[in-house]
């Protein structure tokens, strides 16, 4: 029993460590993958600082029509709107209306891009307790996809051609490594450009 307890651990340590050389193996890659997101978002958030500075410009303005109209200084208003209307046109303000929506959807993407991979990381690394769960295998799959998408994209077209298939009963990490094999291996037989085709069924 005892030597049965030692074994059991032993080969535990050992999925481990292949799971843990797996994504070193992988890691020049994920980092890539993390860094396009969120150089991007970087170079959003610069446009946005500007778009915030030109906003910030306007309503100060704003301001000072406000204390002239309530002053009663009609000539002054008069002015200052004039000068608002030329300042609109300068930092072109319906763009900036317009793209700030698009930059902070782009940006929200971004940020679920890399919390998708870091998740399916942490998923794929975490310690093997070997105990069993309900999933799709698609979305092993799919979480293993993510982790080795920047070394496919390179090499080889991804086909998937996923059935309707129904929750099994498994190791998601175990099935998780043997899936990571499998695409590294098909990986290392392309010579230059190829194709990976995944399908699941249902027999």
């Amino acid at each position: 029993s005892t030597t049965h307890e030692v074994l059991k651990s032993t080969q535990n340590q050992l999925v481990q460590s292949e799971k843990l050389a797996s994504v070193g193996q992988l890691a020049a890659g994920v980092a890539h993958e993390i860094n396009n997101p969120v150089g991007f978002i970087s170079s959003n958030m610069e446009i946005l600082e500007q778009y915030i500075a030109d906003y910030a410009k306007v309503l100060k303005m704003m301001d000072q029509l406000k204390g002239s109209v309530a002053g009663g200084n009609l000539e002054e208003a008069k002015s200052i709107v004039e000068e608002i209307n030329k300042l609109k046109e300068e930092i072109n303000l319906d763009y900036i209306i317009s793209d700030t929506t698009k930059l902070l959807q782009h940006n929200r993407d971004g940020i679920k891009r890399i919390q998708k991979i870091v998740m399916d990381l942490r998923a794929f690394a975490r310690e093997d307790t070997g105990e069993i769960e309900h999933v799709k295998i698609e979305d092993v799959i799919e979480g293993v996809l993510n982790i080795v998408h920047s070394e496919v994209k390179y090499k080889a077209k991804l086909e998937k051609n996923y059935g309707d298939t129904p929750v099994i009963e498994c190791s998601p990490q175990r099935l998780g490594q043997v899936f990571l094999n499998l695409i590294i291996n098909a990986l290392h037989a392309i010579e230059r450009s190829g194709t990976i085709t995944i399908k699941t069924y249902k027999q």
